[in-house]
């Protein structure tokens, strides 16, 4: 009995350490393909704006079954501060990958922001980007709008709102677009 608990602990000893390695390796891996397209010695993080979107989309366009895997790589390293790398990355995503994939993306970049609070600026990766993020990708094809805001759980814009007031008034906090006589109310 000993020994077969020691075997079936020993055997988990190895699927966790395998496992690990294998999380490792992938993340090398990513890596690699991102900073392959990139001049040597530039990284993620000292890469100016266009040479990090044109690397992501190589890394994209060789490795289509990875995106996910290097959209995650790539977002993790941005800080509060990276709004055009940001910007610049996910015009490359959406033009590097089908359109039924973009919103997916989008929200696996949001969520692997960063969500540390920079002692200095008082705000994360997360807090900052997100919403340019979500604007750029809409901005970039608007026929995506919903699919992006569903998959980010965000609720799409109400339409306006006509208020109807006295005298026929659409706005009543606006007066000058009356027809007539307004009376206030008592």
């Amino acid at each position: 009995m000993m020994r077969q608990l020691w075997a079936i602990g020993m055997a988990l000893i190895f699927l966790a350490v395998s496992a690990g390695r294998a999380k490792a390796q992938t993340a090398n891996t990513v890596k690699s393909w991102v900073n392959s397209d990139l001049p040597q010695g530039v990284t993620v993080q000292s890469a100016a704006p266009a040479q990090l979107a044109a690397a992501v989309k190589a890394a994209i366009r060789a490795h289509p079954q990875q995106a996910k895997a290097i959209v995650t790589y790539v977002f993790s390293q941005f800080t509060a501060a990276d709004r055009a790398k940001a910007l610049a990355v996910i015009d490359a995503i959406i033009s590097a990958v089908p359109a039924d994939e973009v919103a997916g993306l989008i929200k696996v970049a949001i969520g692997s922001l960063s969500v540390t609070v920079d002692p200095q600026t008082g705000q994360s990766a997360q807090s900052v980007l997100t919403s340019l993020i979500t604007q750029e990708a809409i901005a970039d094809d608007p026929g995506l709008t919903s699919a992006i805001l569903a998959a980010i759980g965000a609720a799409p814009p109400a339409p306006a709102t006509q208020l109807q007031g006295p005298g026929n008034v659409t706005n009543p906090a606006n007066f000058s677009n009356t027809t007539g006589p307004v009376a206030s109310p008592q």
